[in-house]
């Protein structure tokens, strides 16, 4: 066993190698690793601050539709495509090729078919016919008394539909 004073921890490489290190100190250094010196990475140049503009890059708020902008037909299009949906996962219940796969269908069929999910579904279908004319309304500034009309037959609408449904 070779033994090290605790100040060869310290010192550099180099310096261990040398004659002048203390005897007792046996150092098996392998040629073939390269030096720390040799393996620092590139450094790459500097950017100033002046060659990149900031302020003509586009942020994403500006790329992304309003949410006015997406069409009520979306809501419309889960509700077109719940029976092929509910369809395909039966005939994956069926036919599925492994036991994890039919598992899988399985449950996606139950909560696609639970009463809770059609429930919320129908639920947001008819908040969001309501809300749609009222953010048109909202968009044309011109049509303010028009809009608080709107504001007001909506507030009594969705009132409507928490007590009758």
């Amino acid at each position: 066993m070779v033994k090290k004073t605790i100040d060869s921890f310290f010192k550099k490489r180099d310096a261990c190698n040398s004659e002048t290190s203390t005897p007792h100190i046996i150092s098996n250094t392998d040629t073939s690793v390269p030096k720390v010196q040799e393996q620092r990475p590139h450094k790459s140049p500097r950017i100033e601050d002046k060659e990149v503009h900031t302020t003509s890059l586009e942020r994403d708020p500006g790329l992304r539709p309003l949410m006015w902008d997406y069409p009520i037909n979306q809501l419309s299009s889960l509700l077109r495509l719940y029976n092929p949906t509910c369809t395909v996962l039966g005939k994956i219940i069926e036919d599925g090729s492994t036991y994890s796969q039919r598992g899988e269908a399985c449950v996606a069929y139950d909560l696609l078919t639970s009463f809770e999910f059609v429930f919320i579904l129908h639920l947001l279908k008819e908040i969001m016919e309501i809300t749609d004319i009222l953010c048109q309304a909202l968009q044309q500034k011109q049509d303010i008394v028009n809009a608080m009309h709107l504001v007001a037959g909506t507030k009594t609408l969705i009132q409507n539909l928490r007590e009758n449904g």
